[in-house]
């Protein structure tokens, strides 16, 4: 199974509502699980090995200014209005594009409020 397809019905799976099940959770296949995190642990491995990535960098850099920490708050919220309209459309039997821009602003949002939160 491809990745698009398991992400796609884990996005599914998190966009139904099952009558009886609690608003928080929501049932997937195993594989589909599977997949996903084979697929993260062999990106985080990628990156780190080539030194994107690595403990401890973010609280080493210049802390961020509060303009700039609501900036990542809005853009944040953006991103994640517009992965729920992505996700809604393809329950809804659509083929959008995925908006891939919203992984860019989440982690660069998530970048900039880690380090505010260490001062």
């Amino acid at each position: 199974m491809s990745f698009h397809t398991t992400i796609a019905r884990l996005r599914e799976a998190a966009a139904a509502r099952v009558q009886g099940e609690a608003p928080e959770t929501c049932r997937v296949q195993r594989e589909d699980l599977r997949v996903a995190l084979h697929v993260i642990d062999r990106l985080d491995r990628e990156l780190r090995h080539a030194g994107v990535l690595t403990h401890g960098t973010a609280a080493d850099g210049p802390q961020p200014t509060p303009e700039l920490q609501a900036a990542a708050a809005r853009l944040t919220k953006l991103a994640r209005e517009t992965r729920a309209i992505y996700g809604q459309e393809m329950c809804a039997g659509g083929e959008p594009a995925y908006p891939s821009w919203t992984d860019d602003v989440l982690a660069l949002a998530g970048h900039a409020r880690s380090k505010g939160d260490r001062k």
